[in-house]
């Protein structure tokens, strides 16, 4: 089976960074490599995670996503705010997903509590 290829899109770039920490932290045991910047992880299964901090086509040419997970606190504004980025990161680079259409985007609740 191919390896999947997960995106994480916070509310800005900083979020983004902080969202792929949080899975770090919260799957240690599963890492296999870890980027000098954070900015991307590959998992024991061959599994990447990547922190989109920029999103344009430069930046997307190329890349293949299998799922993205959009990361924001409880209020969710990264749907309407972030909309034309996703729907950029959808035409760009999801167009091969390997991931059922209803489970290629997620959310994952940014719970620090630091709004």
């Amino acid at each position: 089976m191919k390896p999947f290829n997960i995106a994480i899109l916070g509310y800005n770039s900083k979020l983004s960074v902080e969202g792929l920490n949080q899975i770090i932290e919260n799957n240690r045991e599963q890492l296999s490599r870890v980027s000098s910047f954070r900015q991307r992880v590959m998992l024991k299964d061959n599994t990447t995670l990547e922190a989109i901090v920029r999103v344009d086509y430069n930046a997307l040419e190329g890349k293949n996503i299998d799922q993205l997970i959009l990361f924001d606190d409880n209020r969710w504004e990264i749907e309407w705010s972030r909309s034309r980025d996703i729907e950029l990161i959808q035409a760009m680079a999801m167009q091969r997903s390997i991931v059922p259409e209803e489970f290629q985007i997620l959310k994952y609740e940014d719970i620090r509590g630091e709004y």
